[in-house]
């Protein structure tokens, strides 16, 4: 399945011109309808501002979900004007925040909440769909709109090629030249490739206690709090996310937490903000004010419940197992893992080493003294150079059904912390 997606401006001043992408030619005011010819996918996104609404389409106590109603309408005229036939099932107009001073009126916010919102509109649309190709087409974005879209397209895919393969293209046209004698644009490929799977850095949200806004999921325009997530939850919510990023299989389970949970607080985040967008109108212009603002941490929780919306889906965990047989242990780092060669390499060794003890005990005991070693601290340098498996920080047991592990509950905070200071 193939999904194309599109940043645009303001489309109603665009001129019909000819576009070519590769032997396909179309005229039409947007690089849309030849994209459409010559690749067939099965779901389109475009992505829209909503300072794209009018004040003459609104009523006088309107509502910001009224507001974006009216600009999915505007858009959906004008590509019947353009006569690109569009199944409404198959198509999706997102209209997401916009900043800036226009004809029409006054849009007051902050420029990252339409990077935000759109991390969290693909997260559900890449859980829900079975995507095996991706298509962006930049032709159209305008100032801040293809920056951002890009980094959240790729960000996305990134997450979710860690259980699927997924391909990516991007796409530019030559630059429309009003007057010039070239009316012929062709569309480039800017970029296509094979995604491969990480976890994006955190940056610029801070794993600290003591930040600015480590709890805080909205926040008003003085930056206090109006909607957080509890920090004892969250630092497991955090660590979980940890264990992906260094390859840790046991610490996804020892910290999973359910995807519905998270969601939870997206939702109730995403209510929040939303009730805090006031719009009026001033003479003959509009005044759209967003009162709060969404945090680094609404991005990170977005790709955190997507993560485990995924590993749900692939019945590799839906609750939260501190003890787990060894061999679904494996199973599990082979599924998430194996991609990642280092990773590979390390977990394959540990697991081999471990299957090839003799002589487990019925009762747990901590592997360093199954290997007749004097237990020590576990150091932050061995525990991520073992996949988090270290000797002096996992308890081992033979059960009849087999073998069974888990950090030792005296040392599962030393190892949560090792996370939580790493994490960047």
């Amino acid at each position: 399945m193939k999904l194309l997606i599109a940043p645009w401006g303001n489309p109603f001043g665009w001129n019909e011109v000819t576009y070519r992408f590769g032997e396909v030619e179309s005229v039409s005011k947007t690089s849309l309808k030849v994209l459409l010819e010559a690749l067939n996918p099965e779901y389109i996104v475009i992505l829209v501002a909503d300072s794209l609404v009018d004040k003459d389409s609104l009523r006088e106590n309107t509502n910001y979900a009224e507001a974006k109603a009216a600009v999915r309408d505007k858009i959906f005229n004008f590509l019947k004007d353009c006569h690109i036939p569009l199944d409404k099932t198959k198509i999706d107009i997102l209209v997401l925040p916009g900043t800036g001073y226009f004809k029409n009126g006054v849009f007051e916010g902050e420029v990252l909440d339409y990077y935000y919102r759109l991390l969290y509109e693909l997260a559900r649309l890449l859980n829900e769909s079975d995507f095996k190709e991706v298509h962006l087409d930049l032709t159209h974005g305008l100032n801040f709109m293809p920056v951002l879209t890009y980094r959240a397209v790729k960000e996305i895919l990134q997450v979710v090629s860690f259980f699927a393969p997924i391909k990516f293209v991007a796409y530019n046209a030559d630059p429309f030249v009003s007057g010039g004698p070239e009316t012929v644009l062709t569309l480039h490929v800017v970029e296509e490739i094979e995604e491969l799977p990480r976890f994006p850095a955190l940056s610029p949200y801070e794993v600290n206690v003591s930040s600015r806004f480590f709890e805080k999921l909205v926040v008003d325009e003085n930056g206090q709090k109006l909607k957080v997530v509890g920090k004892p939850r969250l630092k497991e919510i955090l660590t979980f996310l940890g264990g992906m990023v260094y390859g840790l299989p046991l610490m996804l389970t020892t910290f999973f937490v359910p995807a519905e949970e998270v969601f939870s607080h997206l939702k109730e985040a995403l209510n929040i903000y939303e009730k805090e967008i006031k719009i009026r109108k001033e003479g003959g212009r509009l005044r759209l004010t967003r009162r709060a603002r969404l945090t680094p941490l609404f991005r990170v929780l977005t790709l955190v419940w997507l993560l485990l919306k995924f590993f749900e889906k692939e019945n590799l965990l839906e609750t939260r197992q501190e003890e787990i047989f060894l061999h679904k242990l494996e199973s599990i780092a082979k599924k998430v893992f194996w991609k990642n060669n280092i990773f590979r390499s390390i977990l394959g060794t540990e697991m081999h080493n471990l299957k090839s003890i003799k002589g487990f005990p019925f009762d747990w005991k901590l592997l360093a003294e199954i290997e007749g070693r004097k237990p020590d601290s576990p150091n932050p340098r061995n525990f991520f150079a073992h996949g988090g498996l270290e000797k002096n920080a996992v308890e081992l047991r033979q059960t009849e059904e087999g073998l069974k592990i888990r950090y030792s509950k005296e040392k599962k905070n030393n190892v949560q912390n090792f996370i939580l200071k790493s994490l960047r």
